[in-house]
């Protein structure tokens, strides 16, 4: 179990840029997973959740 970064990284740029794109870079496939969930859930914060993880 992590200390939720990604998920306080995800809520800090879904509040810093409500209506912007945000590029997110990630070394390992497991962190882009987390990060796609956590963008997914970004509906919580007020966003569309939508996100394109490459």
């Amino acid at each position: 179990m992590g200390t939720g970064k990604t998920i306080s990284a995800v809520a800090t740029a879904f509040e810093l840029f409500p209506s912007g794109r945000i590029l997110v870079m990630v070394p390992p496939l497991d962190l882009l997973v987390q990060t796609a969930q956590a963008v997914a859930g970004g509906r919580a914060h007020g966003t569309d959740g939508r996100g394109v993880l490459v």
